[in-house]
């Protein structure tokens, strides 16, 4: 039996970075198809690295130009990655793999790297892809459906933050975790590329929200360019119109996690416990709901219910950084300094260039050493 075929799919409005890109993942793709949305340039380093070019007028719609790509390939999957993308080459082989089950749709997690840590869902690094996380301090992440069969009906919808989901799953189409993590490094080209870019998806965010008003997910991604736009306000009264709205999904979910955090930085630490704890409730997947419910709780001083939180949400998302960093804060407020240490000091090697313990290191005894004057504030 033959093996199925695999088409890659990239978008591109410059040719820097394409050869590269398509040379590294050259194991991976049977074919190549590049939608040139520039003046030409990308098509021709298509061209001469053996890839198809597929012009296309760029008219501020990311789904109409994913399509044009999906109408031309003729793989039996599709995979899409773009110009500041890749997949470890330790991980080609298991992706090549995936395309070998019954069709399914593939949800990527795509790690974003991201150097400001002011970003709500920011990570640091574990340094479980050394040469992929060389140079960057954190990331936040985020996931799309990429990995897809071809078949008549199963395009890519919305302006921005476009998806295929939907379609596929009109079509019955089960949607699977890969365990192949996609390194996105869009973030890191410098802050003249970082401005253009947060402006044009305000732009199409802007607009895909007017063509869709009742798009809960398009209101999510409106409140999200209005707080990194300093408009907290606006982004209040989005989102506390869709925190009722049912039924729940992963869009209002990460919509009551935004308003929840807003309410904590304006102090009102019961409306937010109050709808995080329904939030966690309703939908318990949401790992920032958890933190920012236990963040609540420790602004509110109830140290005790933020020990319990901590601990279930420990029995559902296993070790994770930013909980052990919510349990350290909750040991130094309590004064149990020794216990603390010893977070800290398992934190520090796992973690070294973590920027956040370099403080609270020079504030903590060592490990089976203790400090006069109690609680650290």
């Amino acid at each position: 039996m033959a093996q199925p075929t695999l088409t890659l799919l990239i978008l591109a409005d410059r040719g820097d970075r394409l050869a590269a890109l398509l040379a590294h993942h050259g194991r991976l793709w049977d074919e190549a198809v590049v939608v040139d949305t520039g003046d030409g340039g990308a098509g021709a380093v298509a061209a001469s690295a053996g890839a198809r070019a597929v012009p296309h007028a760029w008219n501020d719609d990311f789904a109409a130009a994913r399509n044009a790509g999906v109408a031309a390939a003729t793989g039996d999957w599709i995979l899409i990655l773009d110009t500041d993308e890749l997949v470890a080459p330790r991980d080609l082989d298991r992706l090549r793999e995936a395309v070998t089950a019954e069709p399914f749709v593939g949800l990527q997690t795509v790690v974003n790297y991201c150097a400001d840590a002011r970003h709500p869902e920011w990570r640091p690094l574990r340094g479980e892809y050394p040469a992929e996380e060389a140079g960057q301090r954190g990331c936040f992440l985020s996931r799309r459906a990429g990995l897809f069969p071809r078949r008549p009906g199963l395009v890519f919808e919305g302006c921005v933050h476009e998806t295929i989901l939907p379609a596929a799953l009109a079509q019955g189409l089960p949607a699977r975790p890969l365990r192949v993590p996609v390194h996105h490094y869009g973030f890191t080209l410098g802050g003249q590329h970082n401005a253009a870019r947060r402006a044009r998806y305000a732009s199409l965010v802007r607009r895909k929200h007017a063509q869709r008003p009742d798009d809960t997910a398009a209101a999510v991604e409106l409140a999200s360019v209005l707080l990194e736009e300093g408009k907290p306000g606006e982004a209040r009264s989005l989102l506390e119109a869709l925190a009722d709205r049912r039924p729940v999904d992963s869009a209002i979910t990460r919509g009551r996690f935004l308003l929840g955090r807003l309410l904590r930085e304006e102090g009102r630490l019961t409306i937010a416990r109050t709808l995080l704890a329904r939030a966690v409730a309703e939908d318990p997947r949401h790992e920032f709901c958890w933190l920012e419910l236990i963040r609540v709780v420790a602004a509110a001083g109830a140290w005790g219910d933020c020990d319990r939180l901590i601990g279930e949400a420990r029995r559902r998302f296993g070790d994770d950084p930013l909980l052990d960093k919510e349990e350290l804060r909750c040991l130094v407020k309590t004064g149990r300094l020794e216990a603390a240490a010893l977070v800290l000091a398992r934190l520090r090697q796992i973690y070294p260039g973590w920027d956040d313990l370099a403080d609270l290191s020079r504030r903590l005894p060592s490990p089976g050493r203790s400090l006069p004057g109690g609680p650290v504030a």
